[in-house]
Order: structure tokens, then sequence, then C-alpha cells
């Protein structure tokens, strides 16, 4: 069973958090009220992971709770521990007070954000806690693959386009809409010199307008699915800050170049249509003519293409049925498909049709 020390002095906020620890992770737990009840207890135990609260007392003794209190607990942590073992998830009313201390809170990637105003929103401490402790493995598994062959992450080209990205050529995220990372990584591709600016988090969540709990999940799941790529289609294995470090602010890491190519789709650059060729001359596949669309969009489209070639024509709530997206989604898809040649319009106004007007074959993209 894992164990957590949780140090708090507040008894409603432990009552609650432990609550959660037995009910819904089966995990048990210690409790410290201050700074030296908690140093003893690191002393004495090994812990899962620890989840503090930065505004506490130095001891048993009536002094006042301070956040510098927090911030010496937590190095001391560290300095017991070691940097990067044990995952230390600051339990604040306010991520802002974390941000404010972000250099001083340097636990090699493992320190977690679990603010208490976001516990009924959305962001409940548990969580907060499996991503923590999924975070420990996946660092654990990839210590275990420099040893079954798996090659170093030496560096390489992150390409950036209109809906989605790449790296070393492998695709690491594939529709806007789902890939918030996208809109970060442009943020953090901008150079101050020859270096990447260093961004703080706080900053990220407001010009994207979100929040920093938010972009910390994002983070998480993009470094995940960055070393599954490059492990399973490269077999490079990639530490969590090969790509975006946070050391004093987010920033893509030295070993990164970074090209933007905004007008292109990068599931067209993945399936090799971007060659600037409309046919098959030269061993050329044809062009896509909804390259440049994103996935979502793109299949909804090939649906209703299919549907008008096998139904001869259809009216625009017949169109508008079959897509199930709102209405001004569907006049856009109806626009490119007829400005890639594959609808035409019959009748006007109440009895205008859309007929398919492509090739016999059905469109492929």
């Amino acid at each position: 069973m894992l164990k957590a020390l949780v140090v708090d002095d507040k008894a409603s906020v432990v009552e609650f958090v432990c609550e959660i620890l037995q009910q819904a992770l089966q995990h048990s737990y210690d409790v410290a009220g201050n700074v030296e009840q908690a140093r003893a207890l690191l002393k004495a135990n090994d812990y899962a992971y620890i989840l503090l609260d930065l505004e506490i007392p130095a001891s048993a003794r009536g002094e006042r709770a301070r956040i510098e209190n927090g911030l010496a607990l937590f190095q001391q942590i560290v300095k017991i521990k070691g940097s990067g073992k044990v995952p230390i998830i600051l339990m604040t009313s306010y991520s802002d007070h974390a941000l404010a201390h972000n250099r001083d809170l340097d636990n090699d990637g493992l320190t977690f954000g679990m603010p208490k105003n976001l516990w009924d929103k959305g962001r409940p401490p548990e969580m907060v806690i499996r991503e923590a402790l999924e975070a420990v493995e996946a660092r654990r598994r990839a210590a275990e693959q420099t040893n079954n062959g798996l090659q170093p992450f030496i560096g390489g080209n992150l390409v950036i386009f209109s809906d989605g990205a790449t790296l070393c050529d492998r695709l690491i995220l594939d529709d806007s809409s789902l890939s918030p990372m996208r809109d970060v990584l442009l943020l953090l591709a901008e150079k101050n010199g020859k270096a990447y600016k260093h961004v703080y988090r706080r900053f990220l969540a407001k010009k994207l307008e979100t929040t920093t709990e938010s972009l910390n999940g994002v983070f998480f799941r993009f470094r995940q699915k960055v070393a599954k790529v490059l492990k399973d289609e490269c077999q490079v294995l990639v530490q969590d800050d090969d790509v975006v470090r946070t050391e004093r602010g987010d920033h893509l890491g030295e070993k990164i170049t970074v090209e933007l190519r905004l007008t292109e789709s990068v599931e067209s650059v993945v399936l090799g249509h971007d060659n600037g060729h409309n046919g098959h001359e030269n061993g050329h596949k044809a062009q896509d003519p909804f390259g440049h669309l994103g996935p979502k969009q793109k299949n909804r489209i090939l649906a209703i293409l299919k549907a008008l070639k096998t139904n001869g024509h259809m009216t625009r709530e017949q169109v508008d049925a079959l897509a199930n997206v709102g209405r001004s989604q569907v006049t856009r898809d109806l626009e490119e498909m007829e400005i890639a040649g594959l609808v035409r319009r019959l009748g006007a106004n109440k009895d205008r049709r859309y007929a398919y007007a492509g090739p016999a074959e059905s469109p492929q993209g």
C-alpha cells in the first residue's frame, strides 16, 4: 500500500484530504501540522508522495502560519529524500502562491500544484495525485529503458503546423482543437536573441485564457505523448526536460530547433501529400484537396461526400442532420467541397440541393 505524508495545520483540510486518500485511492498516510513534525516523520519514514501546504507554522508552540516555513520545508524534503525522488504536491489556496516562489520549488520536475480553490471545480485531489504517481512511474520506466537499447535524445526539429506539430518528423500533435499544447509551443518558440524565452506558466495561462492547473495537465500529457512516440517509432529515449524545460520558467530545450508552417496541414505533410503536384507525375501522389483541414472537419466532409455520391443530391437540412454540428460549420464544409470541385449547387433558395460533382471513384482523404 502506498503511503503519503500530509502537511497542513487546518483540521478541515486534513480531514477532507485523508478521506480521499482512504476512500478514492486506498493509500495510508501520516499527518504533520508544522515543519518540526514533518521533518521528524521524513527522517523516520519513506513516502510515495508528499502533500504540502506552504502556509504552515514552524512548530506546535503557537507560531503564526507563514509561507516561508513551507518553502523552507520544501527545500528540506528535497535535501532529505533527494531531488526528483519523491513527488511533492503543493496544496495552496491560490496557485500564484506557489508560482511567486517558483525558483525555490525545484524538485527536478516532480513538483505538482493542487490548488484548494479548484477541488470542487473539476480538479479533485485524487486526479493530481494520480498524475504525480504516473510521472514517477514514467521516470522509472525511462531509467530501465536506457538499458534496453534505446538511444539518448540528441535533439531534433520541431515543426508547428496550423493543425498540429511534428518532432524528428514524427507526429506529436494532430489537431489544434484537441491540442492546446500547440498554442503553448507557439509562445515558447519565441526567442530572446538566440535562446528561447523563459515564460512563467501563470503568464502562459493568462495569454491562453486558461488556468495554470489546466496547463499542468496539458504539459504532462504532452511529455507522455512525445516520450511514447519517439520511443516506439525512433527507439529514442526522451527525458522530461529534453523538449520543454521548466527551470525558472517554461522554455524549449536547447537541443530543439523550431520551424513554423502555419499555412500547411500536419496531416498532409505526414501522409506525403506536401509535394506541390496535383497529379501522379514523377511518382508523386495527387494533392489532397482537404489536406489543410483538421482531422475532424476532413472526416466530416468525406462522410458528406460519400452520402451525396450515394444519394445523388441532398437538401441543406439533410446535410446539416448528417454532419451533426453547427450550421456555420456545415457552411464552411460545403464551401470547401465547392472550392475543390466535388460539390455543385442545384436550384435556389428553398429548392436548393447539393449534388456530388467529383470523379466516379469515392473521394479519398
